[in-house]
């Protein structure tokens, strides 16, 4: 009998075979609840566990429902600790699936399964100090555009011997089939041109397809920076320097200090877009703020305005004494964890002849940045210009010599 088999029966005697989205117990005997935390995390509290003479091994899952759109993560930590509840370094963790559509990040090639084990990618990761292994599993890894992946996926988590410790959690996968249609990672939009963009201003952008992890390349320049989500973003509290801009948050509330308050749309999330499964107009990819978005009238199931994807924000720079932006552009890239790579465009752009010179205008109509005819130059003085096309001084009316004196009759 295998060990998946052996935990099955063993949970059956104990009347707790029964699966839910949140727990699943191995074991009688009420060995202890809950699941080891992980620095840095925000797990969902998850019940699993296995115990023996050796020891004991807990599984937390970062998000017990997950779009199955291939860039959403679910985030494993795994514990184990031995007899004495002490953490256990240094064990190879094994990680499985019994849906084949999930993979693992770093990913294998899926073996042959067991007798009795799971079928499904498998994926690796050993034990530090605190006895926590930790790993990503993707779901979506083979999407569709009719909404063919839904349900729940059961994720286990097993230590070699002498250990021989089995643990579960259960996650519900929604229907988000048309994230990955087209194919390849993508970023919408691709390019944004802005006109006489403002300091701070943010722009978003949305991830879509791909294989998670994430990384963006050359994200800062003079005109600006991009920051993946979820980061705290402009107009956050800003009571410490690394609790602002750019920080990772879950809610708004993070993105200060000592629980001052916050104003609301600081935590930039993922953005919303309607799923595969709602009925009307705006369906497979329109964004969403609640189901009732995804249709024009008709009616629409529940649940079908869904995190789609990763956000990408955008913030814009400047010289905050002058009011000046950069001008031109910035091209970043996103690779997702398998090499693809996508440039991302910003560009910026200036009117001449509005009165206000910013970007690389050298003035505007009556906005010299400053400057007069002493200044460029003409230490006499004079009436200093614009030229028409904003991109140099009109110096003509400068006085270029002393005048000579008026003779005396």
């Amino acid at each position: 009998m295998s060990l998946w088999q052996k935990k099955g029966t063993v949970g059956a005697l104990c009347g707790l075979a029964a699966l839910g989205v949140a727990l699943a117990y191995f074991g009688c005997g009420g060995t202890g609840s809950g699941g080891a935390g992980h620095p840095g995390g925000s797990s969902e509290r998850q019940f699993v566990l296995n115990t023996n003479d050796f020891g004991r091994l807990t599984l937390n899952v970062s998000s017990a429902t997950v779009d199955a759109n291939k860039t959403d993560r679910i985030g494993l930590f795994a514990q184990l600790t031995d007899a004495r509840g002490l953490p256990v370094s240094g064990v190879t963790i094994t990680f499985t699936s019994d849906v084949p559509d999930i993979s693992f990040i770093p990913q294998l090639p899926s073996p042959t399964p067991a007798p009795g084990q799971p079928p499904g990618n498998i994926g690796f990761a050993t034990t530090g100090p605190d006895g926590i292994a930790d790993i990503i599993a993707v779901a979506g890894s083979t999407p569709t555009a009719s909404g063919d992946i839904q349900g729940v996926a059961r994720l286990f988590a097993s230590a070699p011997s002498p250990y021989s410790l089995g643990a579960i959690v259960t996650v519900t996968l929604t229907d988000v089939g048309f994230i990955d249609s087209k194919g390849g990672l993508q970023v919408i939009p691709a390019e944004i041109m802005l006109t006489e963009p403002a300091i701070g201003q943010v722009l978003f952008f949305n991830i879509v397809g791909g294989t998670p992890p994430y990384l963006l390349k050359n994200e800062t320049s003079g005109l600006g920076f991009a920051t993946l989500s979820r980061h705290c973003m402009p107009g956050c509290t800003e009571n410490s320097p690394v609790l602002c801009v750019g920080s990772p948050c879950e809610t708004d509330s993070d993105c200060n200090a000592g629980g001052s308050p916050t104003p609301s749309g600081v935590c930039l999330g993922p953005i919303k877009r309607c799923i595969a499964t709602c009925t009307g107009p705006n369906c497979a990819g329109s964004r969403c703020a609640t189901d009732a978005d995804c249709n024009s009238g008709s009616d629409t199931p529940a649940g079908v305005c869904a995190d789609a994807g990763q956000a990408i924000a955008y913030t814009i720079v400047g010289d905050v004494t002058t009011g000046d932006v950069a001008e031109g552009e910035h091209v970043f890239q996103v690779e997702d964890s398998v090499g693809a790579s996508v440039a991302v465009k910003v560009t910026s752009d200036f009117v001449c002849g509005n009165g206000a010179a910013r970007g690389g205008e050298v003035c505007d109509l009556g906005d010299l940045r400053g400057f007069d005819c002493v200044a460029v130059g003409f230490p006499l003085g004079g009436d200093l210009r614009c030229t028409e096309d904003c991109t140099t001084f009109d110096t003509s009316s400068c006085i270029t010599e002393t005048p000579s004196p008026t003779p005396t009759p």
